[in-house]
């Protein structure tokens, strides 16, 4: 690969490329920003449905062993 000398436009035209494709990837990377608090209540959410639908299974099967 042939490497010709940089003046100083070229060097600040590659810092910025650089820049952006690191801010870029960054970018696409990192989730969306969600509190702590809608988290939290995401979490517990989870938890209540998963609790919710597993007392369900369990009065199905009871109902179907009294039948």
């Amino acid at each position: 690969m042939i490497t010709m000398p940089m003046d100083r436009r070229g060097i600040e035209f590659a810092r910025r490329l650089m820049w952006r494709k690191v801010f870029n990837s960054r970018a696409v990377m990192m989730p969306r920003n969600i509190s702590q608090q809608e988290q939290l209540m995401l979490d517990i959410l989870m938890l209540a449905l998963g609790l919710g639908f597993f007392v369900l299974t369990v009065g199905y099967a009871y109902a179907c062993e009294r039948l």
